[in-house]
């Protein structure tokens, strides 16, 4: 009887699990957010479904973020340089996880370029920093795991530094996700946090979000072509296009 119990739990949290990969987009003027899991892939495109419906009309603005409030979830959407707030309700039943991300400081200077142009990153023991031009160095503790030099036209993190958007680590914590950027070229790489090697995923439009999936095996980016595509890590010469060539933007859920 024990161990009929162990299986149920362990079959009921591996399903709780699987329904976590949550994708919230703006599309046409609306908010939704989609199971990956339950995405069909027909003719080499996911197909979206539509059935989980945030905002019907936020026509005039644009999904640039969101946070969570108790049980509410803030939409942060810009107009022409503004960024107002939108509450929507969400169903506790819907679990979303945790996310794992880096704590930044002194990012606009950075981001600006002003006479202190540093930033530094940081979870837990690891700390990453980043300075002008995109010179990074990643420490553990006190130790240096790595640093990287800029690079003209060469595979590193590049001459124009990081663009604007915060490095991403995964939730297990071992890969970092960075914008770089070469001679007039913009890539999305990944690198191993203890050894520091370069995995390079593909062009991205500069100044986009990426993300990883919830279980690490996906990353989702926008191309150049302003298409959103899904890497899948198990085969990566498998870029997936996803059916959006409308879509405004797209985030991984969590909380």
């Amino acid at each position: 009887m024990k161990g009929i119990f162990v299986f149920l739990f362990i079959s009921f949290l591996g399903t709780n699990l699987k329904a976590q990969q949550y994708i919230l987009i703006e599309n046409r003027g609306q908010v939704h957010f989609f199971d990956y899991q339950t995405v069909k892939h027909e003719y080499g495109t996911y197909r979206i479904s539509k059935d989980h419906m945030l905002a019907e009309d936020i026509s005039g603005y644009h999904l640039v973020g969101y946070a969570w409030k108790l049980d509410s979830l803030i939409l942060y959407l810009e107009r022409e340089g503004v960024v107002a707030e939108k509450s929507v309700f969400w169903d506790s039943s819907i679990v979303v996880p945790q996310r794992v991300s880096l704590q930044g400081t002194n990012l606009m200077s950075y981001y600006r370029q002003l006479k202190d142009p540093d930033a530094v990153y940081q979870c837990e023991d690891l700390t990453i920093k980043v300075r002008d031009r995109g010179h990074v160095t990643c420490y553990k503790g006190d130790s240096l795991l790595w640093e990287k030099l800029p690079r003209v036209s060469s595979f590193g993190i590049g001459t124009y530094g990081l663009g604007f958007q915060n490095p991403v680590i995964s939730q297990d914590k071992k890969k970092l996700l960075f914008q770089y950027a070469t001679n007039f070229k913009h890539y999305l790489v990944e690198i191993d946090v203890l050894t520091g090697k370069e995995t390079k995923i593909g062009r991205n439009a500069e100044g986009t979000p990426y993300f990883y999936s919830p279980e690490g095996n996906y990353i989702l980016y926008r191309a150049r072509n302003h298409q959103f595509v899904m890497y899948d890590k198990m085969d990566p010469k498998r870029k997936t296009p996803l059916e959006c060539s409308s879509w405004k933007n797209a985030f991984w859920l969590y909380r």
